[in-house]
């Protein structure tokens, strides 16, 4: 059985609790909806 690595990275982020930097610099924070939002077509 094959792990479906592609599926894993497009599901991963959608979990609660996800902590992200969004520029180099800035401090780690947590992912909310409108980030949610802007990612998710880059994402898929």
């Amino acid at each position: 059985m094959k792990i479906d690595k592609m599926r894993l990275r497009r599901e991963a982020w959608r979990a609660d609790g996800v902590l992200w930097r969004p520029a180099k610099g800035e401090a780690l924070r947590l992912l909310d909806d409108a980030d949610r939002t802007r990612l998710d077509p880059l994402l898929g």
